[in-house]
């Protein structure tokens, strides 16, 4: 475990050392490249270092402090750089490498979980066709395919007829309008010729 802490807290001095030194005359970020993949590298193993649970030394106090400091001080080490890189750079140079890192690795966990996964099924498979013959474990496959994709098309048909309601609706609501444009005129239109000839007796 220490020598690891160590190897972890040396690569992460190693790397500052060699951003400070080309960081002045960098004409882009993939000069100092290699050096902040060290750096998150260096500052990756004394983490792992400090959280790990097993070995005989994880209850000695010496060890314990020598790990805390060790990420503490990467820590402090890669807040320097990020410091850095966004003077050299311009403001938000440091947030994007590090956001850009954080997607690659969920990428790359996410293509070795579904590596995993496709394993696992493959060995589910082998065992489901030896215990109820060839072909079983296709047939499971094609039939929850099909099953999918009739909730699919139910799905579809759901939300179609749900639209064609919401057309009817919106066509009832039109004439309705409509209507009662038509039947206000006349009103109107009636309420004047009783005005016009009220008028015309009075007269």
């Amino acid at each position: 475990m220490i020598a690891e802490t160590l190897a972890g807290i040396a690569l992460v001095k190693s790397a500052v050392d060699g951003i400070k030194s080309a960081i002045g005359t960098a004409q882009d970020i993939g000069d100092i490249a290699g050096h902040i993949d060290n750096l998150f590298e260096g500052e990756s193993q004394t983490q792992r270092a400090r959280n790990k649970k097993s070995g005989v030394n994880q209850f000695n106090i010496n060890s314990v402090a020598k790990e805390t400091i060790d990420a503490k001080i990467a820590a402090e080490k890669l807040y320097e750089v990020s410091v850095m890189v966004d003077q050299r750079f311009g403001h938000g140079t440091w947030a994007g490498i590090v956001t850009e890192r954080a997607k690659r690795i969920q990428e790359a966990k996410e293509t070795i979980d579904a590596k995993i996964a496709a394993e696992k099924l493959y060995e589910v498979s082998v065992m489901v066709d030896q215990r109820f013959g060839h072909g079983t474990w296709a047939g499971i496959v094609t039939e929850r395919a099909k099953r999918i994709q009739e909730a699919k098309e139910a799905a579809f048909v759901v939300r179609k007829e749900k639209a064609l309601k919401q057309e009817e609706m919106m066509e009832t609501i039109k004439m309705t309008a409509i209507v009662l444009g038509v039947i206000s005129v006349i009103i109107a239109a009636v309420i004047g010729m009783f005005l016009s000839a009220a008028i015309a007796m009075i007269l």
